[in-house]
């Protein structure tokens, strides 16, 4: 690969991370279907951990932004 501006690299950064929201989006609410027939309660952990987990993703990619 050829060595990419900084701009560059960030656009490719971009559409890799909105292709894996997308991703983990349909992933996420297929598992919430399955868990309402399978076990209603659960659901709601899930979301919670869910939302948590990207918070967490959120911060750290703010960390190694900000760090580079």
């Amino acid at each position: 690969m050829d060595n990419l501006t900084n701009y560059e690299m960030n656009r490719c950064m971009i559409s890799f991370t909105d292709a894996l929201n997308i991703l983990e989006k349909v992933e996420s609410e297929k598992l919430v279907e399955f868990l309402k027939i399978e076990d209603s309660g659960s659901d709601s952990f899930f979301n919670k951990a869910r939302n948590s987990w990207l918070e967490y993703r959120s911060a750290e990619c703010l960390l190694f932004y900000n760090f580079y």
